[in-house]
């Protein structure tokens, strides 16, 4: 736990193992900060988990402090899928409840629309205090991923879309939306994720052809036959959480290397 106030915070739930974890050893940084397990009545472990941040310091209503709170866990959550993947006991975390304090606090709907990116550019002493959090972080960890997320929109977006993607199904088109906008950032960027030429193709005729995807494909019916060079929905997630991993990996290795952290907004 970290030694910082802030007056509002979250009752969140997911595993508890993982929960405990997070609350026990510190979560590193003021801006995903995990708390409680402990009937301290009692002198016994709960499943009472919360979520503190120091972000929620910026914002002026219980709405908008309830979008960040969402947009802390769906991030979170992301980062876990990228890196993590095969270890989803630890996924996800839920939003539960709001409390100011210790008293519960009506918890708002979750809007779809609202992006923690946009809220935090508008504020030059977050941005400048989460890059300080960033390069004081040390040895790389998921919260530098939650940090840059917050300033930098290409790691935003990559995590958001992550977010979005469907495990209880064959989401091709959800798959094929991150493999275009990691293509259209790297030339951005300049970020390159080295991708393998012949796993590219085979990801492409898979995701685009109705007759190998079938209804889950990116395009709908159509004559043509697709190619035989195809991959399985399995193999095409991985490919594309490993060149998310990739892209992420090297920008952070990169701002590092360089001691300086460049923040990024595209529109």
């Amino acid at each position: 736990m970290l030694n910082f106030l802030s007056t509002y915070n979250f009752l969140v739930y997911g595993n508890p193992a993982y929960s405990r974890s997070l609350a026990d050893s510190s979560t590193i940084t003021k801006y995903f900060d995990i708390t409680g397990g402990v009937n301290h009545y009692l002198d016994c472990p709960n499943d009472d988990f919360r979520l503190n941040s120091a972000i929620f310091n910026y914002a002026n209503d219980n709405n908008t402090i309830c979008q960040l709170a969402y947009e802390l866990v769906s991030i979170f959550n992301s980062i876990h899928k990228v890196f993590c993947f095969e270890d989803l006991r630890r996924l996800p975390l839920r939003v539960e409840g709001f409390y100011l304090k210790d008293t519960i606090v009506p918890l708002e709907r979750k809007d779809t629309r609202f992006s923690i990116n946009n809220f935090s550019h508008d504020k030059i002493k977050l941005v400048e205090d989460l890059k300080s959090q960033i390069l004081g972080l040390g040895n790389s960890s998921i919260f530098h991923f939650l940090l840059l997320s917050l300033i930098r929109e290409d790691v935003y977006l990559i995590l958001k879309l992550i977010d979005r993607i469907d495990l209880d199904s064959d989401d091709w088109s959800q798959l094929y939306k991150i493999f275009e906008t990691i293509a259209n950032l790297e030339s951005i960027t300049n970020i390159d994720t080295q991708i393998d030429t012949n796993l590219k193709r085979r990801f492409k005729n898979s995701a685009n052809n109705f007759s190998i995807t079938g209804i889950n494909s990116r395009h709908g019916y159509t004559s043509n036959t697709g190619g035989r060079q195809t991959l399985s929905y399995d193999e095409a997630l991985k490919f594309i959480l490993d060149i998310s991993k990739t892209y992420l990996n090297t920008l952070l290795s990169e701002a590092t290397d360089n001691n300086e952290i460049n923040i990024l907004k595209l529109s």
